[in-house]
């Protein structure tokens, strides 16, 4: 609906980002704190807390900024050693932000302050985790929206595989870390953060170092 109004409409890149990007995930997460509410029957600050919005976790916030230096190397190795092109897009801070509320707090919000949450009472952490995993990788078939191109379709695969195989490291920093989500926003944004750099994102030898990295991030947490 987004999408078609900003066709419609003949807004600009900025209000795209902003309408289909920035706005639903801050529904995304109004709903989720509003569903924690009812079920919880807590009141709006305990709630908050519940999903993640609690006080400043200093070693969970640390291990997560740790977790970031393969992808910083990754970066050097892409941009020094490979020579693939470091210009920033169109409108990066404002695509940076995009990611920050959409992937780095409502992803997080919702799959690990609410879904993982709920599924750890009464279950092991592996448990919780393996079937917060499979729930968070179909999530992101939503991809399917964009076509049924291969390039696409390779995207998506490559995504489900990375969001499966990171909910532990996630999971796990969000239970070390005293269920906070800061953490683990700064690790998701940095994994992101290649979204920025439009050249870096295509197939390639490059992409392949940045895909190790992520690899390596989540074995460092």
């Amino acid at each position: 609906i987004a999408n078609r109004f900003v066709l419609v409409a003949g807004l600009g890149s900025a209000w795209k980002t902003i309408l289909t990007g920035i706005v639903p995930a801050l529904i995304v997460i109004a709903t989720t704190v509003v569903i924690e509410l009812k079920m919880s029957g807590q009141s709006l600050p305990h709630c908050l807390r519940l999903l993640g919005f609690g006080p400043l976790h200093t070693r969970q916030l640390a291990l997560g900024t740790l977790s970031l230096v393969p992808i910083a190397a990754a970066y050097l190795i892409m941009f020094k050693v490979l020579h693939v092109q470091a210009s920033l897009g169109a409108l990066w801070p404002l695509a940076l932000l995009k990611f920050t509320i959409a992937q780095g707090v409502a992803e997080e919000v919702v799959f690990r302050g609410f879904v993982f949450r709920h599924l750890r009472a009464g279950r092991s952490f592996g448990h919780a985790a393996t079937i917060a995993a499979v729930l968070f990788s179909i999530f992101h078939l939503a991809n399917l929206f964009h076509g049924f191109s291969v390039e696409i379709l390779i995207g998506i695969g490559i995504s489900m595989t990375f969001s499966f195989l990171l909910t532990y490291p996630f999971a796990f920093l969000f239970e070390q870390g005293r269920g906070v989500l800061w953490g683990l926003t700064v690790m998701h944004v940095g994994i992101d953060s290649i979204n920025v750099f439009p050249k870096a994102t295509e197939p390639g030898l490059g992409m392949m170092v940045y895909l190790l990295g992520i690899v390596i991030s989540g074995a460092t947490v």
